[in-house]
């Protein structure tokens, strides 16, 4: 007895060992990937980053002209020798562009993604130039001043603007600064919570997406799969899936997976979902069932849920209007595509800090090795055929 409940305690202190390594392998990627400014059409910090990481494990790197990169696991770009699943995690993040500067050096911008603008207000931004990174703050009224500040209106974007410091326009411009450049959110990065396995960072959306599928590639770089595997990285997701409607140009894929973060609903204040529904840290990743831009297919749905059941794997549905993906701009494409979303569940996405759960990137990473590592040639002309 004394020896079969000291192999169980080896057992379980091998599998916590196990755990803290793959989990501080994503906590890696993702301090890495956590300083890099990427907003929507300024992109290419984060490209280079991934090629440079990413390209000795692949068969091929190809770049579109829009910015896109197709990392082929397994095949050339061109392959049609097996089935094309291709998995595809956005590399952009919200942002905001330069519009003007001020005659006092003050610099006014517009959005680039979805803001609340609350979210926007007395937040430290970067703006990348020729001359280097200038950083600076969104200014607001300060609370003195407004002596019944919950009462004040947020201003609309376009009237906020960004502090840097300068005294003149000539200033700001001497600085490097001009209407077009792209603005980013200042770097956070912080490990929360009493276990640990919660992040706190900007841009987790989808840069929590880039460290799963960091450790999906590693896991299949080598292997013999039955499918042609291409992971693709987006530019331009957030103002509108743009980088997603190119992809059709260069490759035309049998099962078309994203991989984005999905709302939680898991704090106090729900303002708009007070019914408490939605996704939950910690519970898994989620299978979108319905969003307004996309209605899954039917059969890969069914199968995607089938195979994480038989496998075990942590999972929740998630359904909600407001929200678009790359998935959606593929589905549509030649005569269809089948395609899913699957959503690692965030906090306070669109802001400058977000929070998810490690044990969700884990679970969804895990799911992607097993699936990917299993489909076969079969599976996917049955999901395919609507006969």
């Amino acid at each position: 007895m004394r020896l079969v409940l000291f192999c169980i305690k080896v057992f379980l202190l091998n599998l916590c060992i196990l755990r803290e390594c793959i989990c501080s392998s994503t906590i890696d990627v993702l301090k890495e990937l956590s300083p890099i400014s990427s907003p929507s059409g300024f992109e290419d910090d984060m490209r280079n980053f991934l090629i440079k990481k990413w390209e000795s494990i692949c068969r091929e790197v190809y770049i579109d002209n829009l910015g896109n990169v197709f990392f082929c696991m397994n095949c050339s770009v061109r392959d049609r020798t097996k089935p094309i699943v291709v998995v595809c995690v956005h590399m952009d993040e919200v942002g905001l562009v330069v519009k003007s500067i001020t005659d006092d050096g003050f610099i006014r911008f517009e959005p680039l993604g979805g803001w609340l603008e609350i979210a926007t207000i007395l937040q430290k931004w970067i703006i990348k130039t020729s001359k280097g990174n200038v950083v600076g703050v969104s200014g607001f009224e300060s609370a003195h001043v407004c002596n019944k500040y919950p009462s004040v209106p947020v201003k609309p974007m376009n009237k906020m603007f960004i502090d840097i410091g300068a005294k003149t326009k000539k200033e700001a411009e001497d600085m490097g600064i001009r209407p077009g450049l792209g603005i980013a959110p200042y770097q956070t990065f912080e490990i929360i919570g009493a276990n640990s396995t919660r992040i706190l960072a900007k841009a987790l959306d989808d840069r929590i997406g880039l460290a799963v599928l960091d450790g999906v590639m590693n896991a299949l770089k080598g292997k013999s799969l039955d499918v042609n595997l291409i992971v693709v990285c987006t530019v331009q997701e957030e103002v509108g899936m743009r980088g997603a409607k190119a992809i059709a140009g260069t490759i035309k894929p049998d099962i078309f997976i994203s991989i984005d973060t999905s709302m939680s609903a898991d704090f106090p204040l729900q303002v708009a979902d007070p019914d408490g529904s939605g996704t939950k840290l910690g519970s898994g990743f989620s299978f979108f069932v319905f969003d307004g831009s996309m209605i899954p297919d039917q059969k890969l749905l069914e199968y995607f849920i089938d195979f994480a059941n038989k496998n075990t794997m942590k999972y929740q549905y998630d359904a909600m209007q407001l929200y678009g993906h790359d998935a959606s701009s593929l589905q549509q494409c030649f005569n269809g595509v089948a395609a899913i979303n699957i959503g690692i569940p965030c906090r306070y996405t669109h802001s400058g800090n977000s929070i998810i759960d490690l044990e969700d990137a884990e679970n969804t990473k895990k799911f992607l090795i097993a699936l990917l590592s299993k489909i076969k040639k079969a599976d996917i002309e049955h999901i395919v055929d609507k006969r």
